[in-house]
């Protein structure tokens, strides 16, 4: 047995299981629907994704400071300014 809550009235009601049941209080018919079934567990988590490869950087070689940098033959460095040869080609 389980208990129901009416969706008109908000009577509570026993009820055996699935089916329609009329409301004791007002007469209106609920259906109580099947529970679910739980989705089942994975017994193996799945594999981790392949690390993602590190960004290029670059070193300024007027202040040492140590940027990030993308497909470039040469930036200026956040820092001081200065040229900083990369030497990747896009």
């Amino acid at each position: 047995m389980m208990s129901v809550r009416c969706g008109r009235c908000s009577t509570e009601f026993p009820v055996k299981g699935a089916g329609r049941y009329p409301c004791p209080a007002c007469g209106a018919v609920n259906e109580v629907r099947p529970a679910a079934t739980p989705e089942p567990t994975l017994a193996v988590p799945p594999p981790a994704p392949e690390p993602m490869a590190p960004s290029p950087k670059a070193t300024c070689p007027e202040c040492s400071l140590t940027f990030i940098v993308g497909e470039i033959e040469m930036v200026l460095c956040p820092n001081c300014g200065a040229e900083v040869v990369v030497g990747r080609k896009p």
